[in-house]
């Protein structure tokens, strides 16, 4: 990824431990190599994503000050009594802050955006997706609070048995919500990222998008069960 980035003189991004907190006491053991992995990759922009904002302070090298430059440091916040994890972030020096607004589970609209400079929003994935199913309204809540204030927002998906499905969901409800005519094969995706100062290498789509029916089933009260079981097969 490094040597990629470098070689054509672009930023790559990297989100670090996925699946994991970098922010988790268990990670103290190993965070001091990462941190000297970070310094030797200027071109990559790693994303910290936390659940746990209150330990980042704690857990920073000694060097830090502002921020590394290629560090961007994040919270989870999908539902309103995580604001505090926001203030927390806030608070913090970094060269850019972000939400990950994922899984969203209720409305959010009051949402303090002050001092973050990316957003992203999704639904949830996995066996809950239908109890905690997110409605697209309160996904294009936070996506007018980003235009307002210039902030640039990424869709992620719908909610759904698995990840990255209905990527285009957004896109239909803002356009029908316009009362637009769209396809949903060609429609633009809502994925937005930071302004870096090399131009970040080209992003491939990932995900599968609705079609018109799909969309329709899931604004319907439902997540497409066919959806579902094309997947399964």
């Amino acid at each position: 990824m490094e040597a990629g980035a470098k070689k054509w003189n672009c930023n790559s991004i990297c989100f670090v431990c996925s699946l994991s907190d970098f922010f988790h006491i268990q990670a103290d053991l190993w965070r001091d190599d990462a941190w000297r992995t970070f310094r030797q990759c200027p071109h990559v922009k790693f994303m910290l994503l936390t659940k746990r904002p209150e330990r980042i302070v704690q857990c920073l090298p000694a060097d830090w000050g502002s921020g590394y430059p290629n560090i961007w440091l994040g919270t989870t916040c999908g539902v309103r009594a995580s604001y505090n994890r926001v203030d927390i972030l806030r608070s913090i020096p970094c060269t850019l802050r972000f939400l990950s607004v994922e899984p969203l589970m209720e409305s959010v609209a009051d949402l303090d955006l002050t001092g973050i400079g990316w957003v992203a929003v999704g639904g949830m994935s996995g066996p809950l997706h239908t109890t905690r199913k997110m409605n697209l309204k309160w996904a294009a809540e936070v996506h007018d609070l980003c235009r307002a204030q210039s902030i640039p927002f990424l869709f992620k998906q719908a909610s759904n048995a698995y990840t990255e499905r209905g990527i285009n969901a957004l896109s239909l409800y803002l356009a029908e919500r316009a009362r637009q005519e769209v396809d949903p094969e060609t429609v633009p995706l809502i994925r937005e990222y930071p302004k870096t100062e090399l131009p970040l290498m080209p992003f491939t789509e990932h995900g599968k998008r609705f079609t018109m029916k799909e969309y329709r089933a899931y604004q319907s009260g439902a997540c497409p069960e066919h959806v579902v079981k094309s997947e399964a097969a």
